[in-house]
C-alpha cells in the first residue's frame, strides 16, 4: 500500500470536513428550515384570516356617530311637537289663545285622542279614493278639537294665523254663521303629540 501524500491527506481531510459540514447541514439545518416553511404557512393563513375577519366586522366608530345624530334628529322633530296632554291641558291651550285674541269662547269639545296614521296629501287622496280601511304602521296620537267662539271676524282670522306659528296645533276647518246681531264661528282644529 501507498502511503498517501501530504497533498492528497488535506484533500481527503477537506473532503471530510465538507461531508460533516453537509450531514450537519441535512440532519440539524434542514429540519429547521422546514419547520420554519411550516411556521411561516401557518402565520400566512393567520394574516389572511385575520385580514378577512377585519373586513367583516362592522365598523363600530361611526356608530356612535350615527346614534348621536338620529338623537339630535328625534329630538328636533319631538320639539315640532306637543308632549302627550291631558283634555284639562288641551282646554288651558285652546281657552287662552281664544281670551288673548279678543274673542268670547261659546262651546269647546274635545274629542278623545285617537291614533291617526301619518300621510301626504297624495297618500289621503288615494286611500279616499281607494277606500279601503288599510292602516299605517306610522301613527300618531291626534286630539280633535270644535271652538266655537264669538267676535270680530278680524280677531278669528288672527288667531287662525297665529295657530299656524304653533307646534302641532292645526286648523282642519272653519264654518262662520251669523243669526241677528250674533256672530258664530266654528274653528276645527287637530292637535297633535308625541
Amino acid at each position: 500500500m501507498q502511503t498517501l501524500t501530504k497533498r492528497e491527506k488535506i484533500m481527503l481531510y477537506v473532503l471530510l470536513c465538507i461531508i460533516i459540514f453537509a450531514g450537519g447541514v441535512f440532519w440539524m439545518l434542514m429540519p429547521a428550515l422546514e419547520k420554519h416553511n411550516s411556521l411561516k404557512a401557518d402565520y400566512d393563513t393567520a394574516q389572511l384570516e385575520l385580514q378577512s375577519a377585519k373586513a367583516s366586522i362592522i365598523d363600530y366608530g361611526d356608530l356612535d356617530k350615527k346614534l348621536k345624530e338620529t338623537s339630535e334628529e328625534l329630538k328636533n322633530i319631538k320639539n315640532k311637537f306637543y308632549e302627550d296632554m291631558k283634555k284639562e291641558d288641551v282646554d288651558n291651550l285652546i281657552t287662552s289663545m281664544t281670551i288673548e285674541h279678543g274673542l268670547t269662547p261659546v262651546s269647546l269639545s274635545i274629542a278623545d285622542a285617537d291614533e291617526e296614521p301619518i300621510m301626504s296629501y297624495t297618500e289621503y287622496e288615494l286611500q279616499q279614493k281607494k277606500s279601503t280601511n288599510a292602516k299605517s304602521n306610522t301613527q300618531i296620537k291626534v286630539y280633535n278639537v270644535n271652538l266655537s267662539v264669538s267676535g270680530a271676524i278680524a280677531d278669528v282670522q288672527t288667531l287662525i294665523d297665529d295657530v299656524r306659528t304653533t307646534k302641532s296645533l292645526k286648523v282642519s276647518g272653519v264654518t262662520y254663521s251669523q243669526e241677528n246681531e250674533d256672530q258664530t264661528t266654528t274653528i276645527t282644529f287637530k292637535l297633535f303629540m308625541i
